[in-house]
């Protein structure tokens, strides 16, 4: 009799352990798991977390009264973890979200293989007397007095940026605070003074007779005259761009040669000769270029 008992008092306090154990453990790992980069601020994400706490035993007891003379007692469960679910879920999805490991949101990559400038990505200057011919990569000719440069267009964002899976985003993600690279491997052959490698909003990079002439036009215009004879052999060179939090540096393959800092986004892009006066022309020959933009999370003050 005293065994049947204790079977049966442990039977009915097993579905009240289950109903207080699975919101004190939703919300003990969720605080836990909490980043600000995924969840915001701290007070708010708790506000959440604890509506959900209580909201799961209040469904439960809802769904119990309203199934008692039922066999749909379990329903009562399903309530409980649906309503814990619509916050544990998304929380566990923008803490694991390619976002927040600086997966670009932007990005372009063109190897020029279909022997024809893609007019999605590329806005195409050209004077007349400068030409232009696309088989294996882009080859850009360019005489004195004219220009011709590629201006890379505004790509769409990825997939994961637009609604419906725009709505488990990290919550800080704003795409207004980014990082951005731009990468290209090419070759030059400079037929006068100067070549204009590329040109960003604030950034001006030319091929010169004693290397690079890099000019930014940032707070005033500096002008830095670089030493990199290797780059006038006529070979094929990785060239990158990088900004991030206010630095812009320069590499070439694969070595960082100029860096400023308190500067701004790469803005307009242009790859090629974009001045026309009697001091620049010359070749550029394209083979891969790509351009990526990620998120970076703003940091909190403290």
């Amino acid at each position: 009799m005293g065994e049947h008992t204790s079977r049966v008092g442990t039977a009915a306090w097993t579905p009240t352990l289950g109903l207080l154990f699975l919101p004190v453990a939703f919300a003990f790992l969720s605080i836990a798991t909490y980043r600000p980069s995924a969840d915001g601020e701290f007070r708010w994400f708790a506000l959440v977390v604890a509506f959900a706490a209580g909201a799961g035993p209040a469904a439960f007891g809802a769904v119990r009264l309203a199934t008692l003379s039922s066999r749909l007692s379990w329903t009562a469960w399903i309530a409980l973890v649906l309503a814990v679910s619509t916050v544990a879920v998304p929380h566990v999805v923008r803490v694991l979200h390619p976002a927040r490991r600086g997966a670009p949101f932007i990005r372009v990559v063109d190897a020029f293989s279909g022997g024809q400038l893609d007019e999605v990505k590329w806005e195409l200057t050209a004077d007349e007397g400068a030409s232009l011919e696309v088989d294996r990569g882009v080859r850009l000719s360019v005489p004195t007095g004219a220009r011709a440069a590629l201006e890379l267009k505004p790509a769409p964002p990825e997939w994961w940026v637009k609604p419906p899976a725009a709505w488990v985003l990290p919550i800080p993600f704003d795409d207004r605070s980014f990082g951005e690279q731009l990468e290209w491997r090419a070759s030059a052959r400079r037929d006068r003074t100067f070549f204009v490698m590329v040109e960003t909003q604030a950034l001006l990079v030319q091929l010169a007779p004693y290397g690079l002439h890099v000019t930014l036009r940032a707070a005033g215009t500096t002008a830095s005259e670089l030493a990199a004879p290797t780059l006038l052999d006529g070979a094929e060179h990785s060239w990158g761009v990088h900004w991030s939090s206010g630095v812009t540096s320069l590499w070439i393959d694969g070595r960082t040669v100029w860096e400023r800092g308190d500067t701004p986004a790469l803005g307009r892009i242009r790859l090629g000769e974009t001045r026309t006066d009697e001091l620049h022309g010359g070749e550029l020959r394209l083979s891969r270029v790509s351009y990526r933009r990620w998120w970076e999370p703003v940091p909190r003050r403290t």
